[in-house]
């Protein structure tokens, strides 16, 4: 399933239109050749550029209303302008697509093609490229009456290698979309089915990852429609997280769980929200004091939603009566995640002793507090923990927010253990299924 579109080097723009473009600045209407193009750096979005004007054609103030016209009359209604070259023999515009475009009508179709940046090499299932190479790569996931395939791109491994080794960006996957039936789907359908498997794949990579660039498949194998849709994808870079990529079952098979809260009225913000808080803590944003701090912010949510919403083990106001740590721990007894400070964690483990922390709830939050609650106290106790201390809480956070989120997908498989990981291949069965 070769790409739909291709990065031949790392961070190489993708052309998307080359053509005639009526442009509306103002009052001002012009028509010139244009293109536009899927630029990676600083971060992708979707860039317009118009060169070779004829002097007086474009008007000096960047800060005007301007949209465009494609050939094909697809609009374009909200254009952010970044440069004008105004003057002299020739004037030049550039800037930024907002918002998403269609171009072409929404017909339903039964296949569409779109692209993954920068998702890792999964081992999958053998496939053939048009050299004669075989690797193994095909990933598959099923839910929902939904089959999205994966195929890495013939220079995967190459390309893999360059936008690692410049924290880059790059088409890393090819990807299909299609129902189980045969059905036929809108765009915005199997837009939204994308948007699911963007926030799964990026829980599942530990960085932010997207698909893009749909494009619906006519019965004659055609074009019957692109859709622009832009979704934040991070550079490329190592994160831990609980997937071991040697194993296609673990990355495929919670997708299910994950796609039935996606769907669920109750559950979706809530989701979104763990999420994002996860993919914060997990990169370091706040680094490590604030991400400790994310975490648990993550585990507030999600106790809050299991043990009064879905459960209803608490009222609202017994909930609220509750400290922090005995909400952790009655979100890890639910799950059946054990609370004993793991022995992997020398540094945590020897402060919890010296602090009588009966377990992972009570350290956790009581670390959280030197740093929410700066009181002179609180900075004291801040001090004397270590800096390997902190990120024995914070890898501990990780952990537990991982699992729970497990759980919640109704995951009963492998996973990789960031606490006891020591090599790719090595995994554990979800402490729930023991």
């Amino acid at each position: 399933m070769l790409p739909i579109f291709e990065t031949p080097e790392a961070n190489s723009s993708v052309l998307l239109y080359d053509g005639q473009v009526t442009v509306t600045q103002g009052s001002n209407s012009f028509t010139s050749p244009g293109r536009i193009s899927l630029a990676w750096l600083p971060s992708p979005t979707i860039r317009f550029q118009l060169s070779d004007l004829s002097h007086g054609t474009l008007r000096p103030d960047i800060s005007e209303k301007t949209s465009l016209t494609l050939n094909d009359g697809t609009p374009i209604p909200d254009c952010l302008v970044t440069g004008i070259t105004h003057g002299g023999q020739s004037e030049q515009m550039s800037g930024l697509i907002q918002g998403d475009i269609l171009r072409g009508q929404p017909l339903p179709v039964a296949e569409a093609r779109f692209i993954v940046s920068n998702l890792p090499l999964v081992l999958g299932t053998g496939i053939s490229f048009p050299d004669g190479s075989l690797r193994r790569g095909r990933i598959q996931l099923v839910a929902r009456g939904w089959i999205l395939t994966f195929d890495p791109v013939p220079n995967q491994k190459e390309l893999t290698a360059a936008i690692q080794g410049g924290s880059g960006y790059g088409i890393t996957y090819s990807g299909k979309i299609e129902k189980e039936d045969g059905s036929v789907f809108t765009p915005s359908e199997a837009e939204e089915f994308l948007d699911a498997f963007s926030w799964y794949s990026s829980f599942a990579v530990g960085r932010w990852v997207g698909a893009f660039l749909l494009r619906g498949i006519d019965a004659s194998g055609g074009t019957a429609w692109q859709s622009w849709s832009g979704r934040r994808v991070d550079p490329y870079a190592y994160r831990t997280s609980w997937v071991d990529f040697q194993f296609a079952n673990i990355f495929q098979d919670p997708f299910p769980g994950f796609v039935e809260l996606w769907f669920d009225a109750d559950w979706h913000e809530e989701l979104l929200t763990v999420i994002h808080w996860y993919l914060a803590a997990n990169s370091q944003s706040g680094a490590i004091e604030g991400s400790i701090v994310q975490t648990q912010t993550a585990f507030e949510l999600l106790s809050s939603a299991v043990l009064v919403e879905q459960k209803t083990w608490l009222s609202t106001g017994g909930y609220e009566k509750l400290p922090a740590a005995d909400r952790i721990r009655l979100l890890l007894h639910w799950a059946g995640i054990p609370t004993g400070i793991p022995t992997a964690l020398s540094d945590l483990s020897s402060r919890a002793r010296s602090e009588t922390w009966s377990d992972t709830a009570e350290a956790m939050t009581a670390i959280r507090n030197t740093i929410t609650h700066p009181t002179k106290k609180n900075r004291i106790k801040f001090a004397a923990n270590s800096f390997q201390t902190r990120i024995d809480t914070w890898n501990l956070g990780l952990w537990n927010l991982e699992l729970c989120l497990l759980r919640l997908f109704k995951y009963n498989g492998g996973y990789a253990n960031r606490l006891t990981r020591k090599w790719v291949g090595q995994t554990d069965s979800v402490p729930w299924a023991n």
